[in-house]
């Protein structure tokens, strides 16, 4: 497998619109899924850069994943901070790969 990419199995639970997921990959990393209005898959890193909390029990509102700690906000698409000026989150291009997905570096 090629560096910093990531397969998800076919067995994958994805996101219903408006909704983070949780996932696995074959190699055991956690990524979040998150499946916009527009209709696009995004994933992103599962955790929040400034205290580690799980991104996957935030919210999605409006393309924005918010972390519930600390309301910290990014564009689920591109990881860009929402204002604040804190870290961007490391996303992933989605594609299918057969049955399962294939996670890219941007």
């Amino acid at each position: 497998m090629e560096p910093g990419v990531l397969e998800l199995p076919a067995s994958t639970a994805l996101p219903q619109v408006g909704e983070i997921v949780e996932a696995t990959s074959r190699d055991g990393q956690a990524v979040c899924l998150a499946l916009l209005e527009t209709g696009e898959l995004a994933a992103f890193e599962p955790r929040c850069p400034h205290r580690g909390v799980p991104l996957c029990r935030g919210t999605l509102e409006g393309g924005l994943v918010i972390c519930l700690d600390h309301f910290w906000r990014w564009h689920a698409s591109s990881g860009e901070a929402a204002g604040g000026g804190h870290p961007a989150l490391r996303t992933y291009r989605v594609e299918r790969q057969g049955e399962g997905l294939r996670l890219l570096p941007p």
